[in-house]
């Protein structure tokens, strides 16, 4: 009893400080000091609102009865321009860009919904090649939100996330722009999938690999049947030749689609790039009778686009700044994350360069089977550079790859001559990359070097070979803030815009 009348006292008084530390937080939060910003300063700080508001909703999935609840309220935006669907196990990206350019070049109006962005958010949304304003992107999100609030407080919706905002989003910002075309790349899987919502021109499946086992499946035909899920009745559709073939016949039968399957004349010498191209142009061609704009010319003009960090080789001005003794043959960028990507890449890097030996930097992200692709790294690397990307949240750890190289050096039914290389500043990425170059201008061998695992990783690699790129605003925004206070601040901004810098405010920390 002594010792509890002792304590209880000191409980008490540490009781009242945290409520003051809480209660005080929250009073600086309303009553920050004012802080004179630009417009621009103001649009970014909006800006950065809604893209922490999105980004902390990534992890979540929506029922796409969902979906078709919140797009009924905006007006059923996705029926109001024609689309062509996408989906793939890799390749949808690049298909995606390459019908988006051709359609583009035909003189139709043309927007794109793409994942996921290289460097900054903006890209997820374009209308012919024009990325979405900070400020129209804001202005979008508000008005979702605000649907997807009112509907709540009529009959509880639940959860939304990520993938079902931005559904709305894109869908909503092509209709009010009146695009003639939509391309739209699927998420994940297609069945299931949030832009799984609409009455596609045509339907394009690149290929089927193991990816997001967790929620396709765990084999090719599981993940074909998701996949599958974006035939529509009557709807043509084109795929390549690498996935369940079965799978597909038996969808595109099932809801009465024309099936148009691609497969490269020569299979042992042929890109990836080539196929994609090939894919495309058959899609359109196959709804050519409809849509007469479309010609070959346009067709082959916008195949010839390509994405970024796709097989992307760095001009030598980039390496000739590093002032090495020796150059390697190559240096190559993807972004590729699984064991279908992977496998391809290496195969057209021994394709481009047969006497080469190849250099591999990689960083992985954790929602992938970075098991398959270190094994398929120490196949075809002669040496091996691991890393850790910067989104620390996503990135698998240096210490996880490096346990698993030794596990599979240790498996005598594993065969591999490649050298693991040690770690630079704990898996620093930029100074690996450098620490690369310099072994490869040492070595008497003729190499490639290859930087691949992840798309995070690409604004760190293209920062260490000094490409200037266009990257969005580092502020560190309040959590409190919601979309009404993003479109407050974008209001006093416009406001603003001809007048000198005006007090707003903000929990900006600076």
């Amino acid at each position: 009893q002594r010792l509890k009348m002792r304590i209880y006292p000191w409980g008490f008084i540490l009781a009242i400080f945290l409520a003051v530390v809480v209660l005080g937080k929250k009073r600086k939060f309303k009553d920050e000091t004012n802080i004179d910003l630009t417009p621009e300063q103001m649009k970014e700080i909006a800006y950065t609102i809604v893209v922490h508001k999105l980004e902390r909703e990534r992890k979540s999935f929506i029922a796409l009865p969902k979906v078709h609840r919140i797009l009924n309220r905006l007006g059923q935006p996705q029926h109001k321009y024609a689309t062509v669907h996408i989906t793939g196990t890799n390749g949808k990206g690049s298909v995606a860009l390459k019908v988006a350019k051709s359609l583009e070049a035909a003189g139709y109006k043309t927007g794109m919904y793409t994942s996921p962005h290289l460097f900054t958010f903006r890209e997820r949304i374009q209308i012919n090649s024009e990325l979405i304003s900070q400020e129209d992107l804001i202005r979008y999100y508000a008005k979702v939100v605000e649907t997807i609030e009112e509907l709540d407080a009529e009959e509880p919706i639940g959860h939304i996330g990520f993938f079902g905002t931005m559904v709305g989003i894109s869908y909503l910002y092509f209709a009010e722009k009146k695009v003639d075309f939509a391309v739209i790349e699927v998420g994940a899987g297609g069945k299931r999938d949030p832009t799984n919502v609409i009455i596609p021109a045509v339907s394009i499946i690149t290929n089927v690999g193991l990816d997001h086992t967790s929620f396709l499946g765990d084999t090719k035909e599981k993940i074909a049947i998701q996949k599958s899920g974006i035939i529509k009745p009557g709807v043509p559709v084109v795929c390549g030749y690498d996935l369940p073939q079965e799978v597909i016949i038996n969808a595109s039968k099932e809801n009465n689609s024309t099936l148009t399957i691609v497969t490269p004349a020569d299979l042992k010498n042929f890109t990836y790039d080539q196929l994609n191209a090939n894919i495309t142009e058959k899609a359109l061609l196959s709804i050519q009778s409809k849509y007469p704009k479309i010609t070959l010319e346009a067709i082959r003009n916008g195949t010839k686009e390509k994405l970024p960090a796709r097989l992307e080789k760095v001009p030598f001005s980039y390496l000739e700044k590093f002032k090495l003794k020796k150059y390697p043959e190559a240096v190559y960028m993807d972004g590729g994350h699984n064991a279908h990507a992977f496998s391809a890449i290496y195969r057209e890097i021994r394709q481009n360069h047969p006497d080469a030996k190849i250099r591999s930097v990689v960083a992985f992200s954790n929602s992938h089977n970075y098991n398959a692709t270190i094994e398929i790294s120490m196949k075809n690397s002669r040496y091996l550079h691991i890393a850790e990307h910067g989104k620390r949240s996503r990135a698998i750890t240096v210490k996880k790859l490096l346990e698993h190289t030794k596990k599979l050096a240790k498996n005598k039914t594993f065969k591999s001559n490649c050298t693991i290389q040690k770690s630079v500043a704990g898996g620093n990425l930029i100074k690996t990359i450098r620490k690369a170059l310099k072994l490869s201008s040492q070595s008497q061998d003729k190499e490639v070097i290859l930087l691949a695992g992840s798309f995070f990783m690409m604004v760190e690699a293209k920062t260490a070979l000094g490409y200037k790129i266009e990257l969005d605003p580092k502020i560190k925004i309040d959590p409190y803030y919601d979309w009404k206070d993003a479109l407050t601040i974008l209001e006093k901004a416009i406001k603003a815009e001809s007048d000198e810098p005006i007090d707003i405010k903000t929990d900006l920390q600076t």
